[in-house]
């Protein structure tokens, strides 16, 4: 297994193991507009890769916040996905710990919030140190 950041050309493995993971479809144009036309700036995206299967997946993506007049940058936790013949295995937690690192040690951002659904929610929980509020 190795992780890498997203680069052009990755969009059809991800696309595809969307629906493997949610069972739906997910066009180009919603990922693009999601991700590569992000007003508060760049999208971090960290793939894990099994040879050239595409088998875990976690983005992120800048907000900007007002605290006290002071804007911080956040980030919204989006997308996250492990291929069904993997689950189990921790993948999850090892992209997201990387991407975390990224975030806090490149581009300073100050927080991560999302709304997981019932699958991730016990991950976010037990494996990032997430709290409900």
């Amino acid at each position: 297994m190795r992780i890498s950041d997203y680069k052009t050309g990755d969009e059809k493995n991800i696309l595809d193991l969307f629906k493997l993971s949610f069972g739906k479809e997910l066009s180009l144009e919603f990922w693009e507009w999601r991700f590569k036309n992000n007003p508060a700036g760049k999208y971090l995206i960290k793939l894990c890769w099994e040879n050239d299967l595409l088998i875990g997946h976690y983005a992120v993506c800048p907000i900007n916040f007002l605290n006290s007049g002071e804007q911080i940058l956040g980030s919204l936790s989006m997308t996250t996905m492990t291929h069904p013949d993997y689950n189990g295995k921790g993948i999850f937690g090892k992209i997201a710990a990387e991407l975390y690192a990224e975030l806090y040690e490149n581009h300073n951002v100050q927080f991560v919030y999302g709304f997981p659904n019932s699958n991730s929610h016990y991950g976010f929980i037990k494996n990032l140190s997430w709290k409900d509020i």
